[in-house]
C-alpha cells in the first residue's frame, strides 16, 4: 500500500514540478510555408507542445519573413516583421495580424517586440507629411478554448507609449509605439504569465503618424517563452483524489 501511495504521490508531484521549467520557442526552429505566411514547430523545445503561426494581411504588399537575423536587439533568434505600406495608408488598411497557437494550454507564455519606432520626419509637398514610417503594436489578444485571458505589457518609459485608438467598428484598442526614430531600448514585453492560453495574438499597423505613402517598416519577434503543457483538469482531479482516498485509506488501516 505505502508504495501505491508514493507512486500516486510522486506523480502529483512530477505533474506540479512539471510547470516550473520554461520551454522556448525559438524562430529558427519554425518551418515555414513556402509564402512565409504560415509556420509549424512540432514538439517545440522538446515540451511535447506543437505550435502554429500564422500571419494574415491586409494586402498583398508584404516582404517575406526572415528567420534567425541577429540585428540590433532582435537577437540571434528573432523573427524580423516586414512590410511596405500603400498610398494613402493608416492603421485600418494596411496591417498584419499574427498568431500563435498551441496546441493544449499552457502557461507563462511571453515575448518582446523590439525595434518599434518610427521614421525620419518631413514634409513630402501637397500634405504629404508625417514620419517616413510608423510602427503600431496593437489588439494584442490571448485565449483560452475561446475565453478572452488579458495580457500584460511592459515596457520603459521614455522609449515606448501607450494611446487609446478607436477602432473601425466604433470600439477602442490600446496600441503601442515608439517615441523616436532610435532603436535601443524600444522594446515592449508581452506576457499572460498569470493565465492559461492556447491561442495569442497581435497586430502590427502602420501607425496614424505615418505619411500618406510609408516606406518600408520592420520589428523584431523574440522567441516566444512558455511553461509546460498544464494538466488537463480530469488528470489533475484524478490523480489528488486517488491519492487523497487511498492516504484516507491507510490512516484507516493503522488505527484498526
Amino acid at each position: 500500500m505505502k508504495s501505491v501511495i508514493r507512486a500516486c504521490l510522486l506523480s502529483v508531484l512530477l505533474l506540479a514540478g512539471a510547470q516550473a521549467t520554461a520551454f522556448v520557442m525559438d524562430w529558427d526552429r519554425v518551418v515555414w510555408s513556402a509564402d512565409g505566411r504560415a509556420g509549424q514547430y512540432a514538439n517545440a523545445d522538446g515540451s511535447g507542445v506543437d505550435v502554429s503561426v500564422s500571419i494574415t494581411l491586409s494586402d498583398a504588399r508584404f516582404q517575406s519573413s526572415e528567420v534567425s537575423v541577429e540585428r540590433g536587439t532582435d537577437g540571434s533568434d528573432s523573427l524580423v516583421l516586414s512590410m511596405d505600406a500603400f498610398n494613402d495608408s493608416d492603421r485600418y488598411s494596411h496591417y498584419m495580424d499574427v498568431r500563435i497557437r498551441f496546441s493544449r494550454a499552457v502557461s507563462g507564455v511571453g515575448f518582446d517586440i523590439s525595434g518599434v519606432n518610427y521614421g525620419s520626419p518631413g514634409n513630402y509637398g501637397q500634405g504629404n507629411s508625417g514620419y517616413a514610417f510608423d510602427d503600431l503594436i496593437e489588439r494584442i489578444e490571448g485565449s483560452a478554448s475561446g475565453v478572452g485571458v488579458a495580457a500584460t505589457i511592459n515596457y520603459v518609459p521614455g522609449t515606448v507609449t501607450s494611446t487609446v485608438f478607436p477602432t473601425e467598428n466604433g470600439g477602442s484598442t490600446t496600441g503601442y509605439s515608439g517615441v523616436s526614430a532610435d532603436e535601443p531600448g524600444s522594446l515592449i514585453h508581452v506576457s499572460w504569465e498569470t493565465g492559461v492560453v492556447d491561442d495569442v495574438s497581435f497586430r502590427y499597423a502602420t501607425g496614424p503618424r505615418a505619411r500618406n505613402n510609408p516606406s518600408g517598416q520592420f520589428i523584431g519577434l523574440g522567441g516566444v517563452e512558455f511553461n509546460p503543457a498544464v494538466p488537463e483538469p480530469a488528470t489533475m482531479i484524478i490523480e489528488f483524489s486517488l491519492l487523497g482516498m487511498l492516504g484516507m485509506r491507510h490512516f484507516g488501516t493503522k488505527r484498526s
